[in-house]
Formats: C-alpha cells, structure tokens, sequence
C-alpha cells in the first residue's frame, strides 16, 4: 500500500500553486500512467525535435527510460523504493531510490549508507527543455529531492543522498546543495553528486519555509 502525502505544485501558465500528492511507493495505477500517457507524449516531443533537426545530443537525455521495466524489478525488493507525485490526475514525477548498495564518497563521512536516486524524471508535458511547449508544472523536481531526504532520514541515513546525474540535471542538483565529485570513470563516466546532512536540513528548511 502506497503512503500518500499531500503536497503542492506550481502551474507554469498561472503561477498559482495547485494540489497535488506524494506517493511513496509508486502504485500499478502510475505505471499505467506511465506506458498510457507519457510514452505517447515523449514520442510526440521527440518526433518533433527529429522533424526541427534538432541534434540527438540536445534532446532530453532521459527520453529513452523505460520506466515500467525499471519500476517492475524492484516493487518487491525491501533493498528499493519509489515515488510518484501526481496532480490532476496524472503522474507528473516519478523517482526509484537504493536503500542498500550504495555508499557515500565525501569525507569525512564516506562509506557510509545513504540514499542513492537510481532514477528520477518528470513527466514529459513537465520538460523544461523542451523547444516546442512550456511545461505544465514545476517543482516536481525540487518535491522529489525532498522524498529522497526524508527517506533517507527514516532510514537512519542522517539524510546523505547520492546520484550519479545526466549533464542535463547537474546545474539543478548543485542548486539543490549537492556536491559535484565529477565524472565517475566506474558509472559511465556520469558526474556523481552527493547531499550532506547538513545540506539535506537546509534544503528540508528552505522547502518550509
């Protein structure tokens, strides 16, 4: 069963805040949502940056997940958890988290458990990139860094998140405090970034505030 927190998002055409909610895990209902609604859509956007000739390098870097097959492998396993966020009936934001095999790199807490985002997208009527349309919601991203915190304190991590981020996303988690380690020879040469707990309770304050 999915806990569900209430939580809000920012219509992009209005500037209003709108409800929306917190779904931790991710339920059957959002990976519908997923093969139903965001895979036509991303093809849409993706035909048209082909059709613009818009080079290859410069679509979103994250267009080819597939997020049923991701999710699938691990709704079972205690080692991983997930988030959706949904509003208006949709699922806007989607994010897979390992509790267990990854370590922190940054001294002098290295080697320590934390949280690692495996994997965290937005749905792609939400892209910020994208050429052709705004985005419907933001904040998406920002709620979702706030789950992976908070999970990471329930866990007894001390609030430490790490990931390795596609070039696209780095400047939005160095906004976030993460700490950029620079390009991980061992993961496909992806900068690996890292939150602090001390960088975690400021930004859970700053969210609040």
């Amino acid at each position: 069963m999915s806990d569900i927190t209430n939580v809000q998002l920012r219509d992009v055409a209005t500037g209003a805040l709108v409800p929306a909610e917190l779904h931790n895990p991710v339920t059957d209902q959002q990976i519908l949502d997923w093969q139903r609604l965001w895979q036509p859509e991303r093809n849409r956007r993706i035909d048209q940056l082909a059709a613009a000739g818009v080079p290859r390098t410069e679509w979103p870097q994250s267009w080819h997940w597939q997020w049923d097959s991701k999710l699938n492998k691990i709704q079972s396993l205690l080692s991983h958890t997930s988030v959706a966020i949904t509003c208006n009936g949709q699922t806007q934001g989607l994010m897979s988290i390992d509790l267990v095999s990854k370590r922190g790199h940054l001294p002098p807490r290295q080697h320590l458990e934390l949280a690692y985002v495996d994997y965290l997208e937005v749905a792609p009527w939400n892209w910020k990139d994208c050429r052709f349309d705004p985005p419907v919601y933001s904040l998406i991203g920002n709620l979702m860094i706030g789950a992976a915190i908070q999970i990471s304190f329930d866990q007894d991590f001390k609030g430490r998140v790490g990931l390795h981020s596609l070039p696209q996303s780095v400047r939005f988690y160095e906004k976030c405090g993460f700490v950029n380690m620079g390009p991980d020879s061992a993961y496909y040469n992806l900068p690996y970034l890292e939150l602090t707990t001390e960088k975690a309770e400021a930004f859970l304050l700053g969210e609040k505030s």
